[in-house]
Order: C-alpha cells, then structure tokens, then sequence
C-alpha cells in the first residue's frame, strides 16, 4: 500500500465515531443521499428496497441489487444492501458486499468498520485479527481497534498475544462506549482468565466493572459463566445473566449453556 493512501486511510479512521456497538444497529436512511444516482430507475429501486426493509427483506435485497445492477456506482445500494443481508443473517453475504463496495470507495468509515465486524461475525477470526492489527498500527491509541484485536486473539485461542494488547490498552486515555482503556482491559482479562478456567481471578476483574458494563451482552454471559463454574457455584443467578445475554443479541454461546437454557 503506497504511503499516500496510508495517510488517507489514517484520517479516516481519525474521523470514525469510535463509541459504536460491536455490531453497528441496522439502519436505513430514508431521506437523502451520501452519492445520488442519475439513473431514475436505480433510485425508484432504491426506495422500493427501503419501503421494503421492515416488511419483506427478501424484496428489499432484491431492489437493492437491481438499484446497483441499473448503478454500479450507487453506493447507498451497497450499504441497504449489506443491512439487509445482516438483517436476515446472511453476513458472508454481507461481507462480500462490504467488499465490493470498498472496491469503489476504500476510505468509508462505515465500510472501515462493517469490514472488520463482519470477519469476525463469519468467524474469520485470524483474517479478523490481521485487519484489527492493521488498523491498529495505523491509530494505535484507538481504542475499538486495540479492543477487537484482543478479542480475536482470544477466539484464536492466543492468550497470551491478547493479554499483551490488555496491558496496552490501560495508557489508552480514549473513550469507546462511555468507559476508558482500563475498564475495557479489564472486560478483556475476565474473558481471558475464564478462557483459562481461572474463575476467581476473573471474578475479581469483572467486579471492578459490573456497573459500567451491565448492559454489555459479553459482559453478561461471561458472568453467567464465573457464576457458574466458581467454587460457590449459583447456576439459578447465572442463567439470569445468560438470559440478559442472549436478550441484548448475544450469539456466540457454548453449547452446553445453550442446552441449560433450554432443558
């Protein structure tokens, strides 16, 4: 990569909004455009595919990909179209859309993001890993990308390289969802340490922010499984937080959880 588009990239990822949910919320503008088709067709498409979104995804997708095929260039297509297929949990889909709309424009913030989200929602946890890296070195006092570059580290099972990442995020003075760089390697030495089974010590992590992570959907479920596996084990108080989890969109359960929620 030339060093010019490096420094374009860099002032992107400057201007990004960095207190954003691990999957950005599925929104679809109804008003105005962020690159205006000419071809009239492509934008009767268009909002036929957004009248759609709510009511019949299927359709939506559909007038989305025929707004794009009348307007290859049509980028607010590419982005209804990635939240559609998120919507109806096609996300390698949406991935490959993420894709081809960086092919037009490299520099989107929002494709920036979705990108990296995605890999790690379709389980491609080492590509995952090497993008969050990437944009790491770029903005290496950006919090979110620290972060979900531990978090997939830890998903690949590479303990160690994540915690390296926790201890530099604690001189980290950003904010990413209303907590500082401390309270987030805090969060991600709790997971760590029930990675390793060492219940207590991420106990102890967890406890330091229960108050700032209350609402997280991670931070629930990795309670639920401190609760349930400390030495005073409370399996009713845990499915409480395995509950919580799975209310606020947690996916990623181990199946033998899934099957104490379901029994």
């Amino acid at each position: 990569m030339k060093t010019k588009h490096y420094f374009f990239l860099l002032l992107v990822l400057i201007s990004i909004n960095l207190p954003a949910q691990f999957l950005i919320p599925i929104i679809i503008p109804y008003e105005g455009y962020k690159c205006h088709s000419k071809d009239e067709i492509a934008r009767d498409y268009y909002r036929k595919a957004v009248d759609n979104f709510y009511k019949n995804v299927p359709a939506s997708i559909a007038y989305f990909k025929g707004a794009i095929a009348r307007d290859k260039y049509f980028c607010d297509a590419y982005f209804g179209l990635i939240q559609s297929y998120k919507k109806n949990q096609e996300f390698d889909k949406a991935l490959e859309q993420v894709n081809l709309a960086l092919d037009l424009n490299a520099l989107d913030p929002w494709l920036v993001k979705q990108k990296g989200f995605l890999l790690f929602r379709t389980g491609e946890y080492h590509k995952a890993a090497n993008y969050y890296d990437s944009l790491s070195r770029l903005q290496p006092r950006g919090t979110l990308w620290q972060f979900l570059l531990a978090e997939s580290l830890i998903k690949l099972n590479l303990l160690d390289s994540a915690k390296k990442i926790t201890m530099q995020m604690e001189y980290i003075e950003g904010h990413l969802e209303g907590a500082d760089g401390n309270s987030y390697s805090l969060l991600l030495q709790g997971k760590i340490y029930c990675h390793l089974k060492d219940y207590k010590t991420a106990l102890k992590a967890f406890d330091l922010i229960k108050d700032e992570f209350k609402q997280r959907p991670d931070f629930n479920y990795y309670y639920g499984l401190v609760l349930l596996n400390k030495e005073d084990a409370n399996e009713k108080k845990a499915l409480r937080y395995f509950r919580k989890a799975k209310r606020k969109g947690y996916y990623d359960f181990d199946p033998k959880i899934e099957a104490l929620l379901n029994r």
